[in-house]
């Protein structure tokens, strides 16, 4: 069982529901509109380890509120779970519905560490780019005047 503090405030109240199974895991609060989500939050920011979404499903507007605390993944899953739910509404209104909600799946991870002969190969790029304006600026001059003279 999860730990009974990590609940998710939703607004209007059952949005988080209409994904169907794929969320039956999580603890969900409901908020009646966005004003009281907003006062909910105001009010209890610091006891909310995950935060709540608040959508307006007839204009797709969404305000989403994370714990943000490194590493800080709380707010590109809520953003997903708020993606998630406008995408599946879409769907439904549109009339291209599945049985199942369609659920787009957000994969993270870090970075690959950094290949040092790739920084080896950036200082002479650096090189080369501080060079090579000083010596193709003569050049260029020198063949303005000479045509700039034959033109005469």
């Amino acid at each position: 069982m999860l730990d009974p503090s990590l609940r998710l405030l939703d607004s209007p109240p059952g949005v988080v529901s209409s994904l169907g199974s794929t969320t039956k895991f999580l603890q969900v609060t409901d908020i009646v509109d966005n004003a009281t989500f907003v006062g909910t939050i105001n009010q209890n920011y610091r006891n909310l380890p995950l935060g709540g979404i608040s959508l307006d499903l007839t204009s797709g507007s969404s305000l989403i509120a994370w714990e943000a605390t490194p590493p800080g993944l709380t707010g590109p899953h809520m953003l997903n779970l708020a993606t998630n739910i406008l995408y599946n509404h879409a769907l439904n209104s549109s009339g291209h519905a599945a049985n199942m909600a369609t659920i787009i799946q957000a994969n993270y991870e870090s970075f690959p560490p950094v290949d040092t002969k790739t920084l080896f190969a950036l200082k002479w790029m650096g090189f080369f780019s501080a060079v090579i304006p000083f010596v193709l600026t003569p050049f260029f001059s020198l063949t303005y005047v000479s045509r700039s003279n034959s033109l005469w």
